[in-house]
């Protein structure tokens, strides 16, 4: 399998928020060659290529394990309004938990959202549906 662009190494550190002198010494080369490499002043072996490379794939594989999925922080004890509740009635949910969006319900099923910031902008709400 071909190794990725040299000119890609600058691009992927920087999504990885890693130093030169971090990847430099984890691919054992020098800071200053990952400097030259990045500024493409500098060609390197395959092999110095491939322990750089190894090492970014490595670190994008960890950190998308380490990433957490919307189900784990996502909130579950949901706060909803019917799809007939008055505005006042949605304000009184909303105030007392600090909410700015509730979820709108008709017969058991979700049928859309109100926010505060709609409720602002539209004198006339059935409009906005």
């Amino acid at each position: 399998m071909p190794l990725p662009k040299l000119e890609d190494i600058r691009d992927r550190r920087n999504i990885l928020k890693i130093t030169q002198d971090e990847l430099a010494g984890k691919a054992d080369v020098t800071r200053a060659m990952i400097s030259k490499i990045e500024n493409g002043h500098h060609s390197i072996s395959y092999r110095k290529a491939a322990k750089i490379f190894d090492y970014l794939e490595t670190r994008e594989l960890y950190d998308m394990k380490k990433q957490k999925t919307a189900g784990e922080i996502c909130v579950t004890d949901l706060v909803k309004v019917a799809l007939y509740d008055t505005i006042a009635e949605v304000k009184k949910k909303m105030k007392p938990k600090g909410l700015s969006q509730l979820l709108v319900y008709s017969h058991g099923k979700y049928v859309g959202l109100i926010t505060v910031k709609i409720m602002a902008n539209n004198k006339n709400l059935k409009k906005s549906r």
